[in-house]
């Protein structure tokens, strides 16, 4: 407070200069949030923007279950998530005793990850003596472990594997198996449709080297037209049954059509009667 030095009168300073304010401090040892006082009052002041001392990114200390990383504030251990998330996996192993799939698991929260490629446990190469002769493969081996069977051309003295034979029997095992799941999703729809890719794709190229007979005598992409209870893939293996470059002439190019006729006949989905439709058509026009 000033006084005037003619009149007397008195005149109040702002309400802030009249203090005489001390450093901002922490308010606790486990508080990042800063306090200062009056150094005449002690009149309390409280900083609003909290700034914490940050640590490095890491696994979460207090969830041995999460591999989510956080970091932690190293005064007041305040815990602050990030959107990253780093496991720690174990080696990958047989997903079964009669599986090739591999898989690992995270050490920390035990999520599961199923590996791309198989291991198998092949055979020793042998000679294919009771192969039929439109087969142009010479030898064949077998897993101990899932029992698929692979083949093999010799060209040059060197045996040239073909995944043709292995992609059918995966074909014909989803069926087995999976179409009998009660929880039967997208991802299974994803994984057959990637199969019946892989094996028309794998044809085309090598056509016509390897007569449509031989592959599996179509036989795998025809069960799952007849027995897929997705009609989804019902229509995909059709369509996609009608890329498959052969001979126009060949029995299977007749087996295909009598499988095309029954499903725009008999087929209890629209979409997929209408899909066999047109590819009978497609063949006409041809």
């Amino acid at each position: 407070m000033q006084y005037c030095q003619r009149c007397g009168e008195k005149q109040f300073p702002n309400e802030e200069e009249k203090h005489q304010w001390g450093s901002w401090n922490y308010e606790s040892p486990i508080s990042c949030r800063q306090v200062r006082y009056c150094q005449r009052c002690y009149e309390k002041r409280i900083n609003t923007n909290i700034e914490h001392k940050w640590g490095q990114w890491e696994t979460d200390r207090e969830s041995l279950n999460s591999c989510q990383i956080v970091k932690y504030c190293q005064h007041c251990n305040a815990k602050e998530k990030g959107s990253e998330i780093i496991h720690q996996w174990n080696e990958w192993i047989y997903s079964s005793d009669e599986s090739c799939k591999q898989i690992r698991q995270c050490k920390r929260c035990g999520k599961t990850e199923e590996g791309k490629e198989e291991k198998h446990n092949w055979s020793a190469w042998e000679e294919w003596k009771d192969r039929e002769e439109y087969n142009l493969f010479d030898v064949k081996r077998i897993c101990s472990r899932c029992h698929i069977i692979s083949y093999g051309t010799i060209r040059n003295g060197r045996i040239v594997v073909s995944e043709i034979n292995i992609l059918c029997q995966r074909i014909d095992n989803f069926i087995k198996n999976n179409f009998n799941d009660i929880e039967y999703t997208n991802k299974h729809k994803n994984a057959i449709i990637d199969l019946i890719d892989k094996l028309v794709d794998l044809n085309n190229k090598f056509y016509p080297e390897i007569p449509i007979k031989y592959i599996a005598k179509i036989e795998c992409i025809v069960n799952l037209i007849k027995d897929s209870p997705d009609e989804d893939i019902r229509a995909y293996a059709i369509n996609r049954l009608l890329k498959l470059r052969r001979s126009q002439s060949s029995e299977s190019e007749e087996i295909i059509k009598i499988i095309f006729q029954i499903s725009a006949e008999q087929d209890s989905s629209t979409k997929v009667r209408e899909a066999a439709k047109l590819a009978l058509q497609t063949i006409s026009n041809n």
